[in-house]
């Protein structure tokens, strides 16, 4: 009609199961419409695809996925191509009939293929088009690990006897196939983590920690490793030795030093206790004064400290510290470790043949790890088909391949530790080849003439020379052919004159 308004609207819908909407549209001048409609088909499909799986025999496995679908899809699932039946399959739906679970109870281990397939409902057949039963799959693999291991300590936990206050640790080394898992009890009831209590692990090592044992940790403590193989379990008792009122404690203990010859070394502590406990130290069985080489000083806060001068190779060791009051004693110890300087058995100047593979070596001592480092006329080498370096225990190597003229020079081998650094460095030449400084070769040229003067001919210097003389206009060549006679030559000139 006249004045009326035609107005074309495309969409597309994603449809889910029996869902309705309801879509208006409105216009700039507020003139709208709207209409309803319902989905009444959708095709099924995977929103979440199942996933492969490897487990150990013994064990049971739950495949999952999600589907949608309109009308609501059924739901098959195939092991290797076959409809799986039978009272060992256990088919879920949840959450509105979206989820899928297929669970799997245990069998004899094989690899196994698993596969989830939706399929719609028959349809009737709408005018000319008749709808079919499309089908869409999600597959995946199970792999049944043919071996097991039911769990077994190589390291049982043993007994504690620890002071009130310090750190209790209870150990065992257990392996099993899949990887037990590991639980602590205290006189039958489950330990859980925390700042109190710390369940550690490091490989097939496990530990329960109590950084601060008490007479509430005293008792007996179980662990049990599990697996689908099996389970065991082994015990242990720990014991709090409790503290008197005033008895001597080590508040911070002294560290483990390690030094350079020559460098001081400090062991400081904090003792607590009343009366404020004497402190005695000694290294090995010696007990240690203050001498011209060790100073030993104790403050009435209970701090203190001993100074090892002007340390040596001969003072690493174990040293002891002891608090001792009337109430009794407590102990603890640090460890000195002097890292002696490397000392090298030296590179030895040679002449080597042509084309053999020598081996420069020398031999270090002192504490590694070691970077090694080669020179040859202050440029370091590194390895390559030429030169091969090599380390075993305290000989360090260097394999020169097929020695010629090129490789004549000093070579340096320059060895470190956090210590310090030492060096050694010999020069090899050619059997037979006289050593001798560099020279150079003389280039003249002034006002035309250009020459070249050669210093201390021998043999090698014969042959043709040629001199070019180029600019911008072309370039032009003369040759001279050199001849040696006789050693009375000391040096020659050969000259052109250039006109230019």
């Amino acid at each position: 009609m006249e004045g009326e308004k035609h107005v074309s609207i495309s969409f597309d819908v994603f449809a889910e199961p029996s869902e309705e909407e309801r879509v208006e549209f409105r216009a700039e001048d507020s003139e709208s419409c709207s209409f309803e409609f319902q989905v009444t088909e959708a095709p099924p499909r995977f929103v979440r695809l199942i996933s492969d799986y490897s487990t150990f025999v013994g064990a049971s496995v739950c495949f999952q996925c999600l589907v949608s679908g309109s009308p609501r899809p059924s739901v098959c699932w195939y092991k290797d191509g076959v409809l799986l039946e039978g009272d060992r399959y256990c088919e879920q739906e949840e959450q509105n009939d979206i989820t899928r679970s297929l669970i799997v109870s245990s069998e004899e281990g094989r690899n196994e293929g698993y596969s989830s397939g939706l399929q719609l409902p028959d349809r009737e057949k709408t005018l000319e088009f008749e709808l079919g039963k499309p089908v869409y799959f999600s597959k995946a693999k199970m792999k049944i690990e043919d071996e097991g291991k039911a769990p077994v300590f190589l390291k049982q936990v043993s007994d504690v006897e620890v002071w009130q206050g310090d750190v209790a640790r209870l150990s065992v080394t257990v392996t099993g196939s899949p990887t037990p898992k590991i639980q602590w009890f205290l006189n039958s009831t489950k330990l859980i983590p925390c700042t109190d209590c710390k369940l550690v692990f490091a490989g097939n090592d496990h530990s329960l920690i109590l950084p601060y044992a008490g007479v509430q940790d005293e008792g007996e403590y179980t662990c049990v490793a599990s697996n689908v193989h099996g389970e065991t379990s082994c015990s242990a008792q720990l014991h709090v030795r409790q503290r008197k009122p005033g008895f001597p404690c080590f508040a911070r203990e002294p560290d483990s030093v390690r030094c350079a010859p020559g460098f001081t070394a400090v062991f400081e502590y904090t003792v607590v206790g009343k009366p404020c406990p004497d402190v005695l130290w000694s290294k090995g069985s010696e007990q240690l004064f203050s001498d011209a080489r060790h100073s030993i000083a104790h403050r009435p806060d209970g701090s203190g400290s001993l100074t090892v001068w002007d340390c040596v190779e001969e003072d690493t060791g174990l040293y002891t510290c002891r608090a001792v009051s009337a109430l009794g004693e407590a102990t603890c110890s640090a460890e000195l470790l002097v890292l002696p300087k490397e000392r090298v058995v030296t590179l030895e100047p040679a002449e080597l043949v042509k084309g053999t593979n020598p081996i420069l070596q020398c031999e270090v001592a002192g504490t590694g790890p070691f970077e090694i480092s080669w020179y040859k006329d202050k440029k370091q080498i590194r390895s390559s088909k030429k030169y091969r370096l090599t380390s075993q225990k305290a000989v360090i190597s260097l394999e020169v391949s097929s020695f010629n003229s090129a490789d004549v020079g000093e070579y340096e081998c320059v060895i470190a530790n956090e210590v310090g650094k030492c060096m050694c460095s010999a020069t090899y030449i050619l059997k037979g080849q006289d050593w001798e400084k560099p020279y150079f070769i003389k280039l003249h040229f002034a006002e035309g003439s250009a020459s070249l003067e050669i210093k201390h001919l021998d043999a090698n210097d014969a042959g043709v020379y040629i001199c070019r003389a180029t600019n911008s206009a072309g370039s032009k060549e003369s040759s001279s052919t050199l001849f040696i006679k006789g050693l009375a030559i000391c040096f020659i000139f050969l000259g052109i004159l250039l006109i230019l």
